[in-house]
């Protein structure tokens, strides 16, 4: 079905983080990466993890980690609540 790169919790919530890196920024950088497929994709793989878990009933929120190289360094943001998934239309 697909995979989750992170699951934390975060006071009661249940986290659910997508990793992107990029070498350079071309084209959008790593958040471009994240397009409405692969959060359709997420979103189902996520719902399928809350069902499995017994945690349907969960505060859940998306977010998106981003590392990027800036020449000779390398750049991580935290994008907090990336994107919503109506998850109860998932199962």
């Amino acid at each position: 079905m697909g995979e989750l790169d992170l699951v934390v919790e975060r006071r009661g919530t249940v986290v659910f983080v997508e990793v992107k890196t990029r070498s350079d920024a071309d084209f959008g950088g790593a958040a471009a990466r994240v397009d409405a497929a692969k959060v359709r994709r997420l979103s189902r793989v996520a719902a399928i993890y809350l069902s499995d878990h017994g945690l349907w009933e969960r505060p859940t929120r998306f977010d998106v980690v981003t590392v990027e190289r800036r020449r000779w360094w390398w750049t991580v943001h935290h994008i907090r609540d990336a994107f919503r998934a109506d998850l109860g239309r998932m199962v």
